[in-house]
């Protein structure tokens, strides 16, 4: 085979790959590393605020914790992980 055909058919898989990185891997890595910090954050208010009625104190802790942190998300996208989040700590509660 001809070296400059093996190239550019190897430069054409290379740039195929990285696409597919790009556009599919990277986002899903970033989002199950999102998710594991507002897991944490949501049992860390949990163990910070304990008693009734404090669910908006709570959300905001975490909501400052995240954003502290360099999680850059929309709000709507975080509300969604909260609450996720919340219903695991709560399924575990009920489970252990």
């Amino acid at each position: 085979m001809d070296s400059k055909l093996f190239m550019e058919i190897a430069l054409g898989v290379f740039t195929i790959v990285g696409a597919i990185f790009t556009y599919a891997l990277v986002p899903y890595l970033k989002e199950k590393r999102v998710y594991k910090w507002v897991v944490k954050a949501v049992y860390a208010a949990e163990q910070i605020f304990r008693g009734t009625n404090l669910g908006e104190k709570k959300k905001r802790y975490v909501l400052n914790f995240l954003k502290d942190n360099g999680i850059n998300i929309s709000e709507s996208q975080l509300n969604i992980l909260i609450e996720a989040a919340v219903r695991q700590l709560n399924t575990s509660k009920v489970e252990g």
